[in-house]
């Protein structure tokens, strides 16, 4: 996440009404606009069959990556996410899972999912 995209969570964040709906929401919100700007062609791609970002990224930020990583990489993300205690260690991990799935064939992909 870089000094941008942090800056445009930041102010969608602040928008009075965004602080009305609960946390899940908006993170999904911020992270769907976050996919939106740094993976355009994805998004278009995801868009056009229907599919939502946060079907996958819900799992990832409620249950902190912990069914989605193994153990190992799971920790770390743990770790750096209670020494900053900032949210915007979860979108970081988010996006580079975004990205290294982004680049998997699709049936490759299929075969990791199951």
């Amino acid at each position: 996440m870089d000094w941008a995209d942090h800056h445009r969570a930041s102010e969608l964040s602040k928008d009075k009404t965004w602080s009305s709906m609960c946390t899940v929401q908006v993170d999904q919100l911020v992270f769907k606009e976050l996919v939106d700007v740094r993976f355009p062609r994805l998004s278009g791609h995801l868009e056009g069959h229907g599919v939502n970002v946060s079907s996958v990224s819900t799992n990832w930020f409620l249950c902190i990556f912990v069914n989605s990583l193994p153990l190992e990489s799971c920790l770390r993300v743990w770790d750096i996410f209670f020494l900053e205690c900032c949210s915007s260690v979860l979108f970081r991990v988010a996006l580079a899972l975004v990205d290294i799935y982004s680049q998997v064939k699709p049936t490759r992909l299929h075969h990791l999912t199951m």
